[in-house]
């Protein structure tokens, strides 16, 4: 099991995880597991959407080619029905 530290923007928001087998010899394939909990809201001169690629960037640096489990909260709406707020630029399909 080895986590990886992507940065500062990440942490307490992401934490991405691979899980290989024990024994190298083993025909059990390591997988990358992601859980996220995706930031809301402007903050420090940052919109909100900054603040979610800030968290996301740091993606490109994990290991390409795993089977890949991601989960979390994303911290989106795709229907204005779904949504406390009256501003749709903090919808989904608005950005």
């Amino acid at each position: 099991i080895n986590q990886f530290d992507l940065g500062a923007p990440t942490h307490g928001h992401i934490q991405a995880v691979l899980f290989t087998p024990k024994d190298p010899n083993s025909e059990l394939e390591g997988f990358l597991f992601i859980n996220f909990y995706l930031a809301t809201g402007a903050r420090n001169g940052s919109s909100d959407a900054a603040r979610k690629y800030e968290q996301l960037a740091p993606l490109l640096r994990l290991p390409s080619g795993l089977r890949t489990i991601m989960c979390g909260d994303f911290n989106f709406v795709e229907s204005n029905d779904d949504t406390t707020s009256l501003n749709a630029k903090n919808h989904f399909l608005a950005v």
